[in-house]
């Protein structure tokens, strides 16, 4: 595409926000943790559950805004991003995203799957090798999804509101 639409960065993370911390992808989470019939996964209260695949989904946002972004776009996102959360009493998901942060970064290889095995380590939980495939792959088709977004859209910077 020759032209991008131009987006802010507020428009663009509140357009991502918004589901991710409401309850409109629990019914496919919970899809998923059927699927995978993995007594690690299942053991997980639900609500912990969805909140750790909340921060690695946005996580993964502001990996790919920090990967096809020039300028103060990533760090106009993390602050948003940070005081929506806040905004929305979901601070929580705040200190596990800096967790999958450092995850992400301390591998030199794939830092989704670093990513990953966080997820087991800090749940204390054995995942089999299916269902670590299975999470994988859903990890990696939201970030294709977020990589997709830049194909059309450029995100130009304008002052952060703080709620």
């Amino acid at each position: 595409m020759f032209f991008k639409k131009k987006i802010s960065v507020e428009e663009y993370c509140q357009k991502n926000l918004a589901p991710l911390l409401s309850n409109e992808h629990e019914e496919t989470w919970e899809a998923i943790r059927r699927h995978c019939n993995d007594n690690g996964l299942n053991q997980l209260d639900a609500e912990l559950y969805y909140s750790h695949l909340r921060a690695i989904f946005i996580e993964l946002l502001l990996i790919a805004i920090a990967k096809n972004c020039r300028g103060n776009a990533s760090l106009n996102a993390h602050i948003f991003i940070s005081a929506y959360l806040k905004d929305h009493g979901r601070s929580d998901i705040g200190e596990m995203m800096h967790e999958y942060s450092q995850a992400f970064a301390s591998s030199m290889t794939d830092g989704v799957e670093a990513m990953m095995r966080y997820f087991a380590k800090i749940n204390c939980i054995q995942l089999q090798q299916r269902t670590v495939e299975q999470l994988l792959a859903e990890f990696y088709a939201v970030l294709e999804v977020y990589y997709n977004d830049f194909k059309s859209i450029k995100l130009v910077n304008e002052d952060i509101k703080v709620y």
